[in-house]
């Protein structure tokens, strides 16, 4: 049986191999770590993605920090959402820039963002970063409504590529029939009577 991230390395793959271009791989908190980390990498791929607050430590001016000591030599200057960055290496010694972001949901709370690209302004971090928030939504709906989400569970890569091919026909489909009713509606409302 394949892991969750031997299978995303996988799909990526096969994305790039088609010919789909990509700079960035967004990932969630489950999704970036150190080894899924390095496996996008040696695809060609940079990543951007939200980390959790765990045991990891991070090498900063040659001493080994947690991202809650790390968020300490940032300054939190002002009422800004974005609080500043700092380029650390990771354990296996990957270059990444953390930046320190505030929690709107808990403005006494820090969210930190990595990113392997270390060029890249916070600001820009941020906002490519948040592309990812609609496709959240665009899940979390068709898992609730379409009871996608339920519906089917595997490990086996040949049934993940299966689901995923169906579901994007389905949903293919559904966006294709609401156009087709909204122009028959445009064009039937048009003619006069």
């Amino acid at each position: 049986m394949m892991s969750k991230t031997d299978a995303a390395v996988l799909l990526i793959q096969r994305a790039l191999q088609s010919s789909i271009k990509a700079d960035y791989l967004l990932m969630d908190t489950w999704f970036t770590t150190e080894p899924m980390i390095r496996s996008v990498m040696d695809t060609g791929l940079d990543v951007i993605g939200m980390v959790k607050q765990l045991k990891q430590r991070y090498t900063y001016k040659g001493k080994k920090y947690t991202l809650h000591e790390l968020k300490r030599m940032v300054r939190f200057e002002g009422a800004r959402n974005i609080f500043g960055s700092l380029v650390v290496t990771t354990k296996t010694g990957i270059p990444v820039k953390i930046v320190f972001v505030r929690n709107r949901n808990k403005k006494s709370e820090c969210l930190y963002l990595l990113s392997t690209d270390v060029s890249l302004s916070d600001t820009e971090i941020v906002r490519i970063y948040g592309n990812r928030w609609s496709i959240e939504c665009f899940f979390r709906s068709s898992k609730s409504f379409l009871k996608l989400g339920t519906e089917f569970q595997s490990h086996n890569y040949g049934a993940m590529v299966s689901h995923t091919l169906l579901y994007s026909v389905l949903i293919a489909y559904a966006g294709l029939s609401f156009f087709v009713v909204q122009q028959m509606q445009i064009f039937y409302n048009a003619l006069p009577i």
